[in-house]
């Protein structure tokens, strides 16, 4: 038998420390080694609780879990405490639960309908606006998009002469139910019972 001293150089706070390996051999035998501690071999146990680390069966650590949150939404788990030395195979997994928020980089919604649109209704938040109906257009209404039949793009508010809007701005156009006798690009006159559409022109509403 054999007996070696290795010196273990110890760090910030942890003296040196000594260990001695016993070493057996003999012809056509394998090599024994052991590692003595305070003059005894060492066991696993004696071992990890001189290193200072966890529990295990077999002569291997068992990884420790550890938890990080670095999102709301994203969990890391980590095999192996970082307080304690890992002396095994360690293992990384990534979990995911709800959705990624707009901040980072997501949208917030888990589903979708077909045919929705995704549109910004604050700085940090969005929203969906589900499909319209077949021939909708689109357009801004409230500050945000919004469907509309096509045919209500061109419908116009009816009239009568007498109470087509005081005030309007040249381009706007309308229709009024009590026309007389019109005649097209001239002013409009009340008392009849022609339907007709008019236009203002800055000065007057005129037969259009």
């Amino acid at each position: 038998m054999a007996r070696t001293k290795v010196q273990v150089a110890g760090g910030p706070g942890v003296k040196p420390r000594t260990v001695t390996i016993d070493t057996d051999a003999t012809v056509g035998a394998a090599i024994g080694v052991n590692l003595m501690l305070n003059g005894a071999v060492a066991t696993p146990a004696a071992l990890r609780a001189w290193l200072g680390v966890g529990t295990s069966s077999s002569g291997s650590t068992t990884g420790y879990p550890l938890t990080a949150t670095g999102d709301t939404n994203v969990t890391v788990s980590l095999g192996g405490a970082p307080g304690a030395a890992v002396l095994s195979g360690v293992s990384i997994s990534l979990g995911w639960t709800g959705q990624l928020s707009v901040p980072r980089g997501g949208t917030g919604f888990g589903s979708y309908t077909a045919g929705d649109l995704l549109y910004a209704n604050g700085t940090t938040t969005l929203a969906k606006l589900a499909i319209g109906s077949a021939g909708d257009v689109l357009r801004v209404s409230g500050g945000a998009p919004a469907w509309q039949s096509a045919a209500q793009l061109v419908r116009l508010t009816g009239y009568t002469v007498a109470t087509l809007p005081a005030s309007p701005t040249a381009g706007d156009r309308a229709y009024v139910t009590d026309a007389l006798t019109p005649t097209y690009a001239a002013v409009v006159v009340g008392g009849g019972a022609v339907v007709v559409p008019v236009f203002y022109n800055g000065t007057n509403w005129i037969c259009a």
